[in-house]
Parts: structure tokens; sequence; C-alpha cells
């Protein structure tokens, strides 16, 4: 699947979710200057909250605007926030050497650290077991699975007061129940191993996987192996670009400054032709 350059990946922006740090599509325009396609990877928009459902569409909605009046194509993955928002659950990009997904996949309970994981989990090893050996070994059938099971749990809500109160705020429920900050801080150092496990089981000739979910943004060199986190527009961790062009993939912080996210400091910087290591020697 071919998409104009220069592409910018970006995730977890949450739209319409009381505690993010963008409650108007609008503050996204400089993230739009220059490129030829945006891909929202997951969590663009808080489609499972009963009461945020149409603060959510409205503000989606304007994005999709916002990118049809840049003149930048819009691509949107499946997250499980956001299910259904699209027909992509992942894009394989620069001939397979790139996979970009939610990450949603990378643990049988989907999201380990929410309080109704049980309930998910549940629900997706049920669905898992109904597979017979071919469709389980599938890579798309196993995102579709996880994405059902989120769709058959509830998500409660977290109400979070916008403004300088909200930083606070969001830590003190993270941090409940205790056991749950244990559990966070094992996902964040998990992920990247789970990651590119992933791509050997499923895309053994990608280089690199670039994921959200987490909110933990950050670039890991798991030779030959590069996973990248785009973290989320929520206030505590941070967020990434990934700009892919010309046979580049380079790594940018996203900036706030004046209510507006705009691409900053680039972090890191790849030739995307090298193909993995383990390819080479076959």
């Amino acid at each position: 699947m071919d998409f104009p350059e220069p592409i910018r990946i970006i995730s977890d922006l949450h739209l319409g979710y009381s505690g993010n740090i963008v409650p108007d599509a609008a503050q996204l325009s400089p993230l739009l200057e220059g490129i030829g396609t945006l891909i929202c990877n997951g969590d663009t928009a808080e489609l499972r909250l009963e009461p945020r459902l149409p603060e959510a569409r409205v503000q989606f909605e304007k994005l999709r605007s916002l990118c049809e009046t840049a003149g930048v194509r819009a691509v949107f993955i499946n997250g499980n926030h956001d299910p259904s928002i699209s027909a992509h659950n992942h894009l394989d990009l620069a001939d397979g050497a790139i996979l970009v997904t939610h990450g949603d996949l990378l643990f049988t309970d989907l999201a380990p650290w929410c309080k109704e994981y049980r309930d998910i989990g549940q629900a997706h090893r049920r669905m898992l077991e109904t597979l017979d050996l071919e469709k389980f070994e599938d890579f798309e059938t196993r995102l579709r699975t996880a994405k059902a099971a989120i769709l058959s749990a509830g998500l409660p809500e977290l109400h979070l007061e916008p403004g300088r109160l909200a930083r606070v705020s969001m830590f003190i429920q993270e941090c409940w129940p205790p056991d749950r900050p244990l559990t966070i801080l094992r996902c964040w150092r998990e992920t990247p191993k789970r990651a590119a496990g992933l791509l050997r089981v499923f895309r053994p000739r990608a280089r690199f996987a670039i994921i959200g979910h987490t909110h933990l943004p950050g670039v890991a060199r798991l030779y030959p192996r590069i996973v990248i986190n785009t973290g989320s527009f929520t206030p505590l961790l941070g967020r990434l670009a990934v700009d892919i062009q010309g046979g580049f993939l380079s790594v940018k912080r996203i900036d706030r400054a004046r209510g507006s996210f705009r691409p900053g400091r680039e972090i890191a910087r790849f030739s995307i032709s090298t193909v993995c290591e383990e390819e080479q020697t076959k």
C-alpha cells in the first residue's frame, strides 16, 4: 500500500477524552504542514466511552477535515479505545520493512493495567480457543480477534477536569488500585521485547515496529530490530512523531507551544533499506 510522502505517524490522541491535552483537533494543524500522509496509530478518539462519544466524533471529524483541507491523506488504525474506527488494524510500509500497529496485541489481556483487564483477557482467551491453527497463526485474524474482545467489554469512565490539575488528577487515578503502578512498570519494561517478538513471529522481514498503546515514548534498539513507541497526547509522558521519506525514518519529539503541537527536535534517524540480519542470512 503506497502513501504520499512525507508520511507522519502519531498515536493515542484520545480525542474527546476529558484528560487529554488536545481539546480541539485544530491544535494539531502544525503537524500537518509539509506532509503527504498522516497515520494515526490507534486510540485516535474515545469511541468506547458513551459520555464522550459526541465530542469524540466531533473532534475526529474535525481532524479528518483539517487533513482534507491541508491536502493530507489521513489513515486511521484501530486501537483499543476506537477498535472499529477504520478497516485497518495494521499497516506494512516500505516493502515490509516497517510494521505499524497500535500494540494492544502485545498482551493477552490487551491492556493489563486497565481496571477491566480480567473481563477483556477472559473474552480474548475464549475467542483464541475457537481459532484453528491456520487462523491462530494469521496476523490479521489475531488483530481482529483482539479488537472483538475489546468490544465485548465495557470501559469505565475516567473523568479528569481540564486545566493545571489534570496531570495531578491523572497521576492519582492511574495509581489506583495500589498494584496498578507495578503492572504499568512491568508492561513498560516488557513492551519492546514483546514487540520485537511479534515481528519475529508475524513479520520476520520487518526491521521496525511502530506502536503506541502504553503511552511511554521511546526508541528501543533490539538489534536487528527497532521498536518505536510514539507515546500519547495525555499529560504525563510526552509524545513522538515518526516521519518516513526518501528511504529514511526519522523520530522527532512533538513540542507543545502556545496551545498547538508541532514537530520538534529529531532524536533518532535510520535508513530503512536495511532488512533484518536474519533475512540477510537466508
